[in-house]
């Protein structure tokens, strides 16, 4: 699928006390802090330099943000046209929003909350 030179890894961790001895390792392997994000106790870093760049996220088991990830690509992976269809949106959002990342998700949120309902939910 088109996407942008940036790879994301969840890592999972066996609990959220776990969070600090994993920031302290990739603090020390150069990814940089990214914070909390989506509310939801998973942790952002990015990598320095690295081609393609690197966004690694440490993810609690059980988050729900992980869980809602891997439901998106088992989704559309088993949905062919619906992952061809979050491909188109992709190169438009892309073309149109080049130099604006924040706009280019925001604009996705809605066919990706779509799709996670429906692999949550079972639906075919």
């Amino acid at each position: 699928m088109t996407a942008k030179p940036l790879i994301d890894v969840d890592i999972v961790l066996p609990s959220l006390e776990h969070v600090e001895d994993a920031t302290r390792v990739l603090l020390a392997e150069g990814y940089e802090p990214r914070g909390n994000r989506y509310d939801d106790e998973v942790w952002a870093f990015m990598s320095r330099g690295s081609v393609p760049a690197e966004r690694v996220y440490l993810c609690p088991a059980g988050n729900h943000t992980h869980r809602d990830r891997l439901a998106f690509r088992d989704y559309l992976i088993a949905h062919p046209q619906s992952a061809s269809d979050y491909a188109a949106l992709k190169r438009e959002l892309a073309a149109e929003f080049r130099m604006d990342g924040d706009r280019y998700t925001a604009l996705k949120r809605e066919f990706v909350d779509t799709v996670v309902a429906r692999a949550l939910a079972g639906d075919n």
